[in-house]
């Protein structure tokens, strides 16, 4: 009796987590205003680069913020910061796979006697995954009486049904305003 292996090609998951990164800067403020009050914030998260390296992910992205503002009167700009993070993976080899999905997790805007300090959280789900066949059992051979079953088996699946994020806040009162400047709705 002899068995015969077969190699299937596949991905073998190398790591699997979640890091955070802390985001933070000057924000410039349009030519010819200065912040009174920061009336509205909105932003997101998106990654630019992604890189396995020796022991680590490498990421390289951009925290994007649009901001309403009042210096007497109500303004409206948007701006950006850049970042880099290098997150801590054991079993990481160069060359690998990584894929990195970025959530803005906090967002904050302080305003120090009229220029706009960011400060960010960013979560990142990290999956790093490598080439590899799996070894199986293709078939016996020198068995007379063997009956043979062939069947197609799936040995993994994953589908992502849904991801997205949802803020709530607190109701501005805004007796003097009579309309909307911005509203930003997205859904993919």
């Amino acid at each position: 009796m002899e068995l015969i292996w077969k190699e299937l090609p596949g991905e073998h998951m190398i790591y699997s987590g979640i890091a955070q990164a802390a985001v933070e800067g000057d924000i410039p403020v349009p030519e010819g205003h200065s912040v009174r009050e920061v009336l509205s914030c909105t932003g997101n998260v998106t990654l630019s680069d992604t890189a396995a390296r020796e022991g680590a992910v490498a990421v390289e992205g951009t925290v994007s913020v649009d901001i309403i503002c009042t210096d007497g009167n109500v303004f409206a700009f948007s701006s950006h910061a850049s970042f880099r993070h290098t997150i801590p993976a054991e079993g990481v080899r160069d060359g690998m796979k990584a894929q990195v999905q970025p959530s803005l997790q906090a967002l904050e805007l302080i305003n120090e006697n009229g220029r706009l300090r960011l400060s960010a959280v960013a979560d990142m789900a990290v999956l790093v995954t490598a080439p590899g066949g799996i070894k199986v059992l293709s078939s016996i051979t020198g068995v007379e009486d063997a009956e043979q079953d062939a069947r197609e088996l799936t040995l993994c699946c994953r589908t992502e049904e849904q991801a997205g994020s949802l803020r709530l806040r607190e109701e501005l009162e805004a007796s003097l305003a009579s309309s909307l400047l911005y509203s930003k709705a997205c859904a993919a």
